[in-house]
């Protein structure tokens, strides 16, 4: 049994690998490399056979259909799953892959939501059928808005989110982008927002009551402004 410094107890962890399509491994020797990196950070908590190299939102059948992937009961769900917004699903996952996935989820994910929304729906829905304890899990920063925030509303409802960076930066490759991590479960306890001790983390990833999200559009403004073409 192994203890990280935040003192969590590890004796399964589920790592999500970016698995889609769209992301594949280039060759074995990236493979290895990953598998390494993990063992290494979670100082021998996993075993042989722990890290599943496959997608992990939809399952292909024989019949060339998908159903939902599953995922083993676990203690905890740790992952960054792929960023890719929802206006280019089509082009890089293909019709049939995205209107699947959307088909799939339809009652729990909004098939306006970016692709990194099915993973916060899958964990959540694990931690609430006790296949596992919490989930900590990085997405880009507009989770907290628009047809994204629905999956944290559905979060906060049946969970606690307990510890959340709203806006930081992560640059990769050379890319520049904004992130938000999320870490809940259905403990009471401590939340901390940002490094501060608060006393409730709302779905806009923010500690005030207000929920700018559900702000209704003014009338005023009817027929006078337009989203524009996108």
């Amino acid at each position: 049994m192994q203890t990280t410094p935040m003192g969590w107890r590890m004796a399964k962890i589920y790592h999500l690998t970016n698995r889609s399509p769209s992301r594949r491994f280039q060759n074995h020797a990236r493979q290895r490399k990953q598998r390494r990196i993990i063992s290494k950070a979670c100082s021998g908590a996993l075993t042989r056979g722990q890290i599943e190299c496959r997608d992990a939102v939809l399952t292909p059948r024989p019949d060339g259909s998908f159903g939902e992937a599953l995922w083993p009961a676990v203690d905890f769900i740790v992952g960054n799953p792929p960023f890719l917004g929802t206006k280019k699903m089509l082009r890089r996952l293909g019709e049939d892959y995205t209107k699947a996935l959307r088909a799939t989820y339809e009652e729990r994910v909004s098939p306006f939501s970016d692709l990194v929304c099915w993973w916060f729906e899958k964990a959540r829905a694990a931690i609430v059928a006790g296949k596992a304890k919490r989930a900590g899990l990085v997405a880009t920063n507009s989770i907290r808005g628009g047809k994204n925030h629905l999956v944290l509303d559905s979060i906060s409802k049946d969970l606690s989110i307990f510890e959340a960076w709203s806006d930081e930066p992560w640059v990769i490759d050379g890319a520049a982008l904004r992130v938000s991590l999320v870490c809940f479960d259905k403990l009471q306890q401590a939340n901390f927002l940002n490094g501060k001790e608060v006393s409730t983390i709302s779905s806009p990833l923010s500690e005030s009551a207000t929920d700018l999200t559900k702000a209704i559009a003014l009338t005023e403004n009817k027929g006078a402004a337009f989203v524009g073409i996108q």
